[in-house]
């Protein structure tokens, strides 16, 4: 014969396999992060939800204008909405009927332009409220809460209050917006309501440390030592304030997560002042 006969090659069925395994799983994994994500929007947008509803029925904001209407702000969202000034309006918030839920719940702290308007839990760890609403759900969104360690009535000389920062905008992420220029000048001051009355957290420093970073720190063994942390936190701070905060003060100080790098945190010192 003249020529040969090629013979076709016998496809391995192990490749056809493989080849079809490796489809199924890529679709598995793009399905599972799919249902991860809507199911971690639908548990925040849940957390959302709830706090928005337990404000409504528990917290009565009178606007210095009667036009303004409450509303609680989201930031990432597109369309403009009508907010209070918080702390320059007159709020009275339902203590009894918030302790009725929880009796942990010593207070309620709120920003002007409305983004943070939320009770303050107090437990017995810095831990359980992490990943548990105030009133014990499960949710990613967790409480805004004060340190364990700290009393609740604000008489030591730093009190932290500490929360989440979501992506959704909840709980204590705008803090991180003081980083950004101007913001400090738009919001100098938050709001913070105990049952023993109302304070506005004068806003005087801020900047991102690591979790460990020894900011942190709720006593100290004298006023100059005191001074010493003052000092020292100014100058790490990331704008400038003239607010004084003098030896007889006390601190409020907000603490939320960064992601500037791993572990990071956003911390915002305050001065509470009375308000009559």
């Amino acid at each position: 014969m003249a020529g040969k006969y090629l013979k076709k090659k016998r496809k391995n069925p192990l490749v056809g396999c493989l080849l079809w395994l490796m489809l199924v799983l890529f679709a598995a994994a793009i399905t599972l992060s799919i249902w991860k994500i809507t199911e971690r929007r639908n548990e925040e947008q849940a957390g959302t939800d709830a706090y928005a509803s337990l404000a409504h029925s528990a917290v009565t904001v009178t606007a210095p204008d009667p036009e303004q209407v409450p509303t609680t702000v989201i930031e990432d969202k597109q369309e403009e909405e009508t907010v209070i000034d918080v702390t320059s309006a007159s709020m009275v918030v339902d203590f009894d009927a918030l302790q009725a839920i929880n009796p942990q719940i010593v207070a309620w702290i709120s920003s002007d332009n409305g983004a943070i308007h939320y009770p303050v839990v107090r437990g017995t760890d810095n831990e359980y409220y992490l990943n548990h609403m105030v009133d014990g759900t499960v949710n990613r969104s967790g409480a805004i809460f004060m340190d364990f360690r700290n009393a609740s009535d604000l008489t030591d000389r730093n009190t932290f209050i500490y929360g989440h920062n979501m992506r959704n905008g909840a709980m204590f992420a705008t803090l991180e917006k003081y980083a950004q220029p101007g913001y400090y000048e738009q919001h100098p001051e938050l709001l913070l309501v105990t049952s023993n009355g109302s304070y506005s957290l004068q806003v005087f420093a801020g900047c991102v440390v690591p979790g460990n970073s020894d900011v942190y720190q709720l006593s100290f063994r004298d006023d100059a030592d005191f001074a010493a942390y003052l000092e020292k936190i100014r100058t790490m701070s990331v704008f400038s304030s003239a607010v004084e905060v003098g030896m007889q003060d006390r601190l409020v100080t907000l603490s939320t997560c960064a992601y500037d790098y791993e572990d990071a945190r956003f911390v915002l010192f305050c001065k509470p002042v009375p308000m009559q």
